[in-house]
């Protein structure tokens, strides 16, 4: 089963990214998606997704090294 990422994991300039929507929006800083509601089911399936957008955000908006492979290991575990 995939391991929650906790805003703790991540460091402050991770956790303040806010990715970029299909439409050129802001999103949700990755602290926000943390801490949002999609963590209230403890349902494997949906932390594994909100862990793959964590580190997808962290990919494509300039997340450090560190914090890429902390994404990456959380859902492996």
């Amino acid at each position: 089963m995939p391991r929650k990422i906790s805003k703790y994991d991540l460091c402050n300039s991770c956790r303040s990214l806010r990715p970029r929507m299909s439409d050129g929006s802001l999103g949700y800083s990755i602290e926000e998606m943390i801490d949002g509601k999609g963590y209230a089911s403890t349902n494997s399936m949906a932390i594994y997704m909100i862990n793959e957008s964590i580190l997808t955000y962290l990919k494509e908006d300039g997340g450090c090294s560190k914090c890429i492979d902390i994404a990456r290991r959380a859902n492996q575990e």
